[in-house]
This record gives C-alpha cells, sequence and structure tokens, in this order.
C-alpha cells in the first residue's frame, strides 16, 4: 500500500490581540522594533503577491502600500487619491460597476466583502486580482477607515501549473512540508480594544505586590481584561478575523477551526462552534482542545497533523482566554500572571521539494506529566463538583 503524499500546515497569517503591553519607557526600543515589524511586512507582500491599501475617513486621503503600487504598476509619484480614481484609472470599463458596488456594499456589512476582479495596468496588461475590502467603525458606529487587500492571483495562479508541472516530475518521495507564508501582511492593525488594562499599580491595591516584584519575576508590565460581557468566543472571532484578512483568505475557504481554550463560553458546545458560526464557515470540523498554557502549541500540532493526512486543506487555529474570569484576586502568586486576549492564525498545506529549504512546520513533540497536575490547578468542575472553582 502506498502512503498518502505528506503535507504539513502553512501558516498563511497570523494576528494577535492585547497581550502583556511593552515597557511604557521603551520608546525607542518600541519604535525600533514597530520599523522591524513594518520592513518583515512589506518582504511578506512581496513573497506573497500581495497588497494593501488604506482609506481615511476623517480627511479622505488614501494610502497605498509599495508592494500595491508595484503590483498595479501605479507610478509612485502620482497614485490615486480616490478609490473612484482607482477604478477609472486601473480597471475594465465592464468591470467598473462591480468594483464601485464591493465598496458600498463593504460600508454595509461589517464582515467585509471579497470578490474577484480584473486590473488593467499601464503597460496594457490584465491581471486578475482577488479583492478584500473591510471597513472599520468606531464604538459609535461611525465610519473610521477602510483597508483593502489584492492579491494577485494571475501570479499565483501561474506559480501553481508551474509547481503541478514539476510535481509530475518528481518522484513519488517527494514530501509534502509546511511552508511558513505570511501571505496577507497588511500593515494597517485593526486592534480590538478590551474592557480595561491593570497594571502594577492596581495589583499593588488588591494584592501584596509591587511592581519591581512582578517584573523581576514575570517580565509583565499589565494585563488586559476583558469587558463585561465580552466571552472568550468574542476574543477568538476578533482574531480569527484578522488573520484571515491578513491572509487574504475567504472564511468559507476554511474546512477546519481548532480553539485553544481552558476558559470557553459554555461547557458545550464548543467555543469553536461559536467561532465557527460569527465568521461563516459552514463545513469542515470545529472543536476545543483544553491544555491551558500549552493549548496553542497542542492546537497547531493537531491542525498539522490533520493537514498532513489531506482530510482537510486549510485550518483556522485560534487561541482564546478569558482567565480573569477564574482567578483569585486575592492571590498574589497567581493573579499577577494571567489576563485575557486571543491569536489566531491560518495554516494551509503547500507543496516542498523535501530539501534542506524547506520551511514551515517540519516536526512537532508533545507530551505530557499526569504526576505533576498538583501543581496549578482550578478547583472543581461540572463532572466532580458541578461547578467551576478559581486558579
Amino acid at each position: 500500500m502506498i502512503s498518502p503524499a505528506h503535507k504539513d500546515s502553512v501558516i498563511s497569517a497570523s494576528a494577535a490581540l492585547n497581550f502583556p503591553a511593552p515597557l511604557d519607557d521603551a520608546s525607542a526600543r518600541a519604535g525600533q522594533r514597530l520599523a522591524e515589524r513594518e520592513a518583515l511586512l512589506t518582504q511578506a507582500e512581496q513573497l506573497a503577491n500581495v497588497g494593501s491599501w488604506e482609506w481615511h475617513a476623517s480627511n479622505g486621503t488614501l494610502i497605498w502600500s509599495d508592494q500595491l503600487k508595484t503590483l498595479v504598476g501605479m507610478k509612485s509619484s502620482n497614485p490615486p487619491t480616490s478609490y473612484e480614481a482607482f477604478i477609472q484609472d486601473f480597471t475594465p470599463p465592464d468591470e467598473r460597476r462591480v468594483w464601485q458596488e464591493q465598496w458600498a456594499l463593504c460600508l454595509r456589512d461589517t464582515a467585509g466583502v471579497t470578490w474577484e476582479g480584473r486590473v488593467v495596468r499601464p503597460q496594457g496588461d490584465t491581471r486578475r486580482m482577488r479583492c478584500r475590502l473591510q471597513a472599520r467603525h468606531g464604538e459609535d458606529g461611525r465610519l473610521i477607515s477602510v483597508v483593502g487587500v489584492m492579491h494577485d492571483l494571475t501570479a499565483w495562479r501561474e506559480a501553481e501549473e508551474s509547481c503541478q508541472a514539476l510535481e509530475q516530475q518528481l518522484s513519488r518521495m517527494q514530501k509534502l512540508e509546511a511552508l511558513v507564508t505570511l501571505a496577507g501582511g497588511l500593515s494597517h492593525e485593526f486592534n480590538n480594544t478590551l474592557g480595561a488594562i491593570i497594571g502594577h499599580a492596581e495589583m499593588a491595591k488588591m494584592v501584596d505586590t509591587t511592581d519591581e516584584w512582578i517584573v523581576e519575576r514575570t517580565g509583565i508590565k499589565a494585563r488586559h481584561i476583558a469587558a463585561d460581557g465580552e466571552f472568550t468566543s468574542d476574543l477568538g472571532i476578533a482574531a480569527a478575523r484578522q488573520a484571515l484578512v491578513r491572509a487574504g483568505i475567504d472564511p468559507v475557504e476554511i474546512d477546519l477551526v481548532i480553539c485553544a481554550t481552558a476558559t470557553p463560553d459554555r461547557t458545550f458546545p464548543a467555543t469553536a462552534v461559536k467561532i465557527q458560526a460569527a465568521l461563516g464557515v459552514t463545513k469542515g470540523a470545529a472543536f476545543d482542545i483544553q491544555a491551558v498554557c500549552s493549548g496553542f502549541v497542542y492546537a497547531m500540532t493537531t491542525a498539522d497533523n490533520f493537514l498532513k493526512t489531506g482530510q482537510f486543506k486549510r485550518a483556522l487555529v485560534i487561541g482564546a482566554e478569558t482567565f480573569s474570569r477564574i482567578l483569585d484576586w486575592e492571590d498574589r502568586t497567581t493573579c499577577v500572571l494571567f489576563g485575557d486576549g486571543a491569536g489566531a492564525v491560518v495554516l494551509e498545506a503547500q507543496p516542498q521539494t523535501g530539501g534542506r529549504a524547506d520551511r514551515g512546520i517540519l516536526s512537532t513533540t508533545i507530551r505530557s506529566d499526569g504526576r505533576f497536575e498538583d501543581l496549578l490547578y482550578v478547583d472543581g468542575g461540572p463532572g466532580s463538583t458541578k461547578t467551576t472553582g478559581l486558579l
């Protein structure tokens, strides 16, 4: 019996929200990190043939990424100053109405819109693009900005055809390995704001602790706390949407959703199911993994193995917690360590040659030793005390 071709998961994009903030007095270091991040995002856009732009409602300015200018052949010295001008200059007459309708639909649909359209470059060639528009509104419902992403499908499909031709010539020993690809690379943040940020001054009012004591032992400067009525699924949904937008992936293309959480909305159904429904994903599987601090690693490993078998093609892996709901705020040994937040990645099986240049999730190892379960635990549970205790 011939074993199936080896497949691994590809990180198409990632997004993280509201993890402990950097040191307040490290502005220079933060500026350097921001510059490095922008450089990496630009490189990711180039590798993925993806470009992005953002329109600001307050002043009507339109900012194009350098990669998008390259994709559509814009002149850096004279880019379009409005979406309407872009449509007029870079889209074929028979499709301009579609581009205008998608803009209007985007302003009404908070989930954003995705479609495929053609772009005519100044040199005369036509490129097919997968386009994504996402409107961002303030708490009062006022429009703040619109972010767009364009993925050059012409280049993508040309590359796919080349890969397919190459695969036919390779031996059965060729394997499919995980390729880490930042496909999406939006250089514009969609930040979800949690209810509160608790710093060490506030912690010192609740327990016997100091800023020095916490930083020396943990490095943490603050922790985010979910607002009343904001659940683990809400954080997971926000993180998942960011990852999908950055990847340029339509939610309907996802066929596996795994949520790593120890603080689910309910005992059942799984929090992953609620996230799946909110995103509009209707196929494949959705389930939770409960492995606490190592949960995201377990979830990534599980998704990777599912993709290797070929059972699923594209997975959304989420880590989300609202630990503030189960903390003992009078125990300084634990309450200073935890907060609320979420992160997500999109993983996809893609071909690799099996050589030294392969990138991605090449292998995983997970293990547990149940003898030490009493070192850190939460009292009670639905199956024992019919209640949930505190950490």
